[in-house]
């Protein structure tokens, strides 16, 4: 899958999880959009179900803007 691919799909995958309809691509979970726990593992769910991609929750932390969910789950395609 294109990086872009990717990136437009975690987006609008991630947005339909925290309710808005548009974020910057390096704004914070946690500190801009108000992610919590609890929403951070429905997103890893969201992307395990559509890409079959397995997120560890351990990882969950490292995961604080959706350039680091593109990188992560990139990581885990190749």
């Amino acid at each position: 899958m294109e990086t872009k691919e990717l990136r437009d799909e975690l987006k609008e995958l991630i947005a339909a999880v925290i309710e808005i309809d548009e974020f910057a691509d390096d704004d914070n979970f946690v500190e801009d959009l108000g992610v919590d726990s609890m929403v951070a593992l429905e997103i890893v769910y969201e992307i395990e179900k559509k890409l079959k991609v397995v997120i560890p929750a351990k990882r969950i932390k490292e995961m604080e803007t959706l350039n680091d969910v593109v990188s992560m789950v990139s990581q885990k395609l190749d």
